[in-house]
């Protein structure tokens, strides 16, 4: 039973944004038209959503207590599921063209640190979850600065790292935490000031379909004049173009998910990004393998293969977390009680 306290086209917004992210990585080549277009703004509308969500109800808030409610959404499924990950590679992986000969203590390192080298390898998607978890932690512990300082800093630091293109430990970390802070903070800023209230009587029933259509092509425009983007990677190209194609992108999936208002098996994948975020990659593996096998002289590029190699993980996934949620409860929630 779905929880009342969920509202269905926040819901609706995440899943949209996790088919996308699902049919990027089936498309595979970041150069793709298709593949383009999702790039240049899915992840920063994950950081914008997962703002909006932050918000609390009540202004007299605790910080550590808070910082305890959100973890708690956060850290112990990042955890427990990055340790199936890291199960699944040693299974799957290991031997095999894709093993990249690390170690399990270095696995280990890739939950801890999710750097370049080894959180690519062991926790695939979950890079965004990780840099999630700083944000989250950045915010709450500057919750109660002045709001202009936030903006002023999180413009600064993202700025600077992309025109600076610092070159120490961590700092693609750093950098790509520093760009989802803003898209995070956006969507924070875009509740507290009662934005979503003030749309509601602005904008009625087709009209949300008819402008999500216009900023997708404004998307579509300014993305195909930049170069691709790989958020994970900090490929931002235009950082002008960029923002642009990001901001247009997340507000014509957010129109939608208020134009669909409710869909049970969007919700339902909305519900469940964490476990289909960290499930994908390997269904994706495993699909790709078979089909080389099937069809050697194939090019897994095209647009029926990858649309089956989508449908396939989608059905997949949304199968694993059905079972994860009937299963294995506490696995994404550490205080679970029958």
């Amino acid at each position: 039973m779905a929880n009342v306290n969920r509202i269905p086209y926040i819901d609706v917004f995440r899943g949209l944004l996790m088919r996308l992210v699902v049919l990027g990585h089936s498309i595979g080549n970041t150069d793709d038209i298709m593949n383009k277009v999702i790039l240049s703004f899915h992840m920063p509308a994950f950081f914008m959503l997962s703002g909006m969500c932050f918000h609390p109800k009540t202004s007299n808030y605790n910080s550590l207590l808070l910082l305890k409610k959100k973890s708690k959404g956060l850290l112990w499924p990042y955890i427990t599921f990055s340790l199936i990950s890291v199960l699944l590679y040693w299974l799957l992986l290991a031997g095999t063209s894709k093993d990249k000969g690390v170690t399990v203590a270095q696995t280990l390192i890739g939950i801890l640190w999710n750097d370049g080298q080894y959180g690519t390898i062991v926790t695939g998607g979950f890079w965004f979850i990780y840099d999630l978890i700083w944000i989250t932690i950045i915010h709450v512990l500057a919750k109660n600065i002045n709001r202009n300082i936030q903006i002023a800093l999180a413009t600064i630091s993202f700025v600077s790292l992309y025109l600076y293109k610092a070159d120490f430990y961590f700092s693609v970390e750093i950098m790509r935490i520093s760009a989802g802070y803003v898209f995070f903070l956006l969507g924070d800023l875009l509740v507290a000031n009662k934005a979503e209230e003030k749309i509601e009587k602005m904008i009625r029933g087709g009209v949300y379909l008819l402008l999500s259509i216009i900023f997708m092509a404004i998307t579509i425009v300014t993305c195909l004049n930049n170069d691709s983007i790989l958020m994970y990677a900090n490929r931002y190209g235009c950082i002008l173009l960029f923002l642009l194609s990001s901001l247009c992108g997340s507000a014509s999936i957010y129109l939608l998910s208020r134009y669909i208002a409710t869909n049970d098996f969007i919700e339902f994948v909305g519900r469940n990004t964490i476990p289909i975020l960290q499930m994908h990659f390997f269904v994706l593996m495993i699909t790709h393998v078979l089909w080389h096998k099937v069809a050697p002289h194939a090019n897994n590029m095209e647009f029926p293969t990858y649309l089956l190699h989508f449908m396939i993980a989608v059905v997949a996934c949304s199968l694993y977390a059905k079972a994860i949620n009937k299963y294995f409860p506490w696995m994404l929630r550490w205080n679970y009680k029958k």
